[in-house]
């Protein structure tokens, strides 16, 4: 099976024969919810669509929900100006991993991009990724960090003189940058206005800081409220970044701090940005139970570049008999 989108579009224009000037556009909300719009002077029943995709739901056996169903003459759709939305074929949500079959997908960038990801939160993901960072600095890399834990946003907090800073700081997060571009359609968001480097001492490479914001406050709010990230894909706006920060700041590596969970922020950092995956997990079935389920979808669409480091492993021969179980049930081979 394909995407299910994608499917029951073919299903509606075989059905209804379609002409060169009418069309069909399914889209499939973050909660599961499948809302249909159809353009067509044919004579299109709104309980037709409805039995068609209830059928289609049970072939799946999907908990998938049924949404609006839109349907319009192409008159009534030139007149209220509603236009198909391009979908990117880049863009990849949980629902689509479900049903890839496996088809590799690589990511389009030079600069290697890295998401650390946790099923559960607390576990160390922040700190793994800042650690890593310094390391990679240390060996004289060009790391920029970039925070997408959009509901929990933390990078903005632990490097609040720098981003702060009056000179060198940022004027906004990337947060708000999405939101001008994707939402606004503003031409005067500016990527030089969203990152500021930490400016170490002692290493030879750089670390770069692309925060969620600047500071907490009720506009945030809103904004992650309104942005969509398939929205965020479909105007390409990420290729953008990380060609900018390639070129202008010879950035080697981007590491991403994802949110926690399976959500359409994470999964676009997972499925859709990233090039490797960092899962940081917490040494229990509850965490383990989670990271099987994200691996088996990655998976399913042909990514394969991923690792596992356990956190707050007891450093005793009971920890290390844990983790090595742990491991074992993750199927994931493991020097301990």
């Amino acid at each position: 099976m394909g995407r299910i989108w994608e499917n029951i579009e073919q299903i509606i224009q075989s059905k209804y024969q379609l002409k060169e000037d009418e069309w069909v556009q399914v889209s499939v909300s973050k909660r599961g919810t499948i809302h249909v719009t159809v353009v067509s002077d044919s004579d299109i029943k709104r309980a037709d669509i409805k039995n068609l995709l209830e059928e289609e739901l049970v072939k799946r056996q999907d908990s998938y929900q049924i949404g609006f169903i839109n349907i319009y003459s192409t008159e009534q759709a030139e007149e209220l100006h509603i236009e198909k939305i391009r979908k990117n074929d880049d863009y990849l949500s949980w629902s689509d991993a479900l049903y890839a079959d496996n088809i590799a997908r690589e990511n389009k960038m030079e600069t290697q991009v890295i998401s650390f990801y946790s099923y559960k939160g607390g576990v160390g993901r922040t700190i793994a990724l800042i650690e890593t960072a310094y390391n990679l600095a240390d060996a004289g890399k060009r790391v920029l960090l970039l925070d997408l834990d959009v509901e929990a946003p933390s990078l903005h907090n632990i490097f609040y003189d720098k981003v702060n800073d009056e000179i060198n700081g940022v004027k906004y997060g990337i947060i708000e940058y999405l939101y001008r571009k994707v939402v606004q359609g503003s031409e005067d968001a500016r990527i030089n206005d969203i990152f500021c480097s930490l400016q170490l001492k002692n290493v030879s490479g750089e670390i770069f800081v692309m925060p969620a914001l600047k500071f907490m406050n009720k506009d945030y709010v809103y904004q992650i409220e309104r942005l969509q990230t398939q929205q965020i894909q479909e105007k390409d706006v990420f290729s953008e970044i990380f060609t900018y920060v390639q070129k202008e700041l010879n950035v080697d590596i981007i590491l991403i701090d994802t949110r926690a969970g399976f959500n359409q922020w994470e999964s676009f950092s997972l499925l859709t940005l990233s090039n490797q995956v960092i899962f940081i997990a917490y040494p229990n079935n509850e965490n383990i139970e989670g990271l099987n389920m994200a691996m088996q979808l990655m998976q399913n669409i042909g990514k394969k570049r991923y690792a596992v480091a356990m956190s707050k492993v007891v450093a005793s021969e009971e920890g290390v008999k844990r983790a090595r179980n742990l491991f074992e049930e993750l199927n994931v081979a493991q020097k301990i």
